[in-house]
């Protein structure tokens, strides 16, 4: 089966909410290098100007880890990533986010059963979560386990009507499963919320 690569869950995280407070010009920077930066490299400075400055609260903290694990992952360093991640965890427990996030760098790393697993906490730390159902069905598709990927992939659609890629890799495991009539309908769907999409 052939494999296909998860699409990262972190749309919209550099819309998040900014850091709170008056600060000086240097400090502002930092934010808006960890939150907004498009270049891996000025993200991954900023947030670790904010890592070390001691400043943050927890909540806070936790965003700069998965922002800098997103600048990693963007790189090519899933370890990087990974640590981030796990720091980011480890400061806020119930972050859903860093461990959707978390698991689809393990399944980049080709460790889907450790991706799962974080799907399985995100889920549980965020009703609802389109994105954590999605990523865990791009695991679940990697392991030839396409039923439940397949469940996933409806999930998130439930959630999320107009997730184009869900629909797309929901049409890739049922053209797998044999189910082309279905199949068809899926990518047409996908294609047309997302003219862009492949299926």
């Amino acid at each position: 089966m052939s494999k296909f690569a998860p699409i990262p869950c972190w749309i919209g995280i550099i819309a998040a909410l900014p850091f709170i407070g008056s600060m000086q010009a240097t400090w502002a920077d930092d934010i808006a290098d960890c939150n907004q930066s498009a270049n891996p490299d000025l993200k991954i400075h900023g947030c670790t100007n904010l890592i070390d400055g001691t400043r943050l609260k927890s909540d806070d903290l936790a965003q700069a880890y998965n922002n800098r694990g997103i600048a990693y992952y963007n790189k090519g360093d899933l370890d990087g990533a990974i640590a981030d991640y796990t720091e980011a965890i480890e400061v806020k427990p119930d972050y859903a986010l860093a461990y959707t996030n978390r698991g689809v760098a393990y399944l980049a790393k080709g460790d889907p059963d450790r991706a799962i697993t974080d799907h399985n906490f995100a889920i549980a730390n965020k009703w609802r979560y389109a994105d954590a159902y999605y990523n865990r069905g791009n695991a679940y598709y990697s392991k030839g386990n396409l039923k439940r990927a397949i469940a996933d992939y409806s999930k998130a659609i439930e959630i999320t009507p107009d997730y184009a890629v869900a629909y797309a890799n929901r049409s890739l495991a049922y053209r797998h499963r044999g189910k082309t009539k279905r199949a068809d309908a899926d990518c047409d769907k996908a294609k047309s919320i997302d003219p862009e999409t492949k299926c």
